[in-house]
């Protein structure tokens, strides 16, 4: 349980910097922030992702990573996801649902 709320605090505060500031990058485009993202996913064990690139005028595009645990995430977090999803540029958000199976579900959407 302690794992689960230092989670949470580690959203929090991501979403909070997001609000306050949100620095594009020069010299990294959003392609190779989604692959890094995407090569991230593929070495955790028991994780998938689905990419959906809605484009259109809202230029709108989202990530769902589903996972077995809580651990998983919080390995995915370790790594650098939270990092990855701030380097995109226009408005970013992360959502984490909890599921009831135990597994969670991180959502990343990117509104340029």
């Amino acid at each position: 349980m302690k794992r689960v709320f230092q989670l949470i605090a580690v959203v929090m505060t991501f979403g909070l910097m997001a609000a306050y500031a949100h620095h594009p990058t020069i010299d990294i485009n959003d392609g190779e922030i989604y692959e890094r993202i995407d090569e991230m996913i593929s070495d955790t064990p028991h994780a998938d992702m689905t990419f959906d690139d809605m484009g259109g005028e809202d230029g709108m595009t989202e990530i769902v990573i589903d996972t077995r645990s809580v651990r998983e995430v919080e390995s995915l977090v370790d790594d650098g996801l939270l990092t990855e999803a701030s380097l995109l540029d226009g408005e970013v958000t992360v959502e984490i649902v909890f599921e009831e199976n135990g597994g969670v579900q991180t959502t990343i959407t990117q509104e340029e």
